[in-house]
């Protein structure tokens, strides 16, 4: 007997095994963890797989660029690009030191 799978199953194995961290829509509207997969209850058809990334770290924090660092209370969102590591860490050197 074949074990029941569900969509949420599927996505949630294939961002897992891609390294991604969640879902995003194209308009960077919303977004949701791997472990929280479909929170709005809908099928997502039009998301794509993403990276989280915390306000400080984005290139587009506290510009013109984003208007979502506000409705987030700065603690960030998901993004299909995934931020270097260069531009991870210069933001922890400027956060302790």
């Amino acid at each position: 007997m074949l074990k029941s799978i569900d969509v949420r199953d599927i996505v949630h194995h294939f961002l897992k095994g891609g390294g991604y961290d969640g879902l995003c829509n194209g308009d960077y509207e919303c977004g949701c963890d791997v472990d929280d997969l479909f929170p709005c209850g809908e099928a997502c058809a039009d998301c794509y797989p993403g990276y989280s990334r915390t306000c400080p770290e984005c290139p587009l924090f506290n510009t013109e660029k984003c208007d979502l660092w506000g409705e987030y209370d700065g603690t960030g969102c998901y993004h299909p690009e995934k931020l270097s590591e260069e531009r991870k860490n210069s933001v922890r050197e400027k956060k302790d030191g």
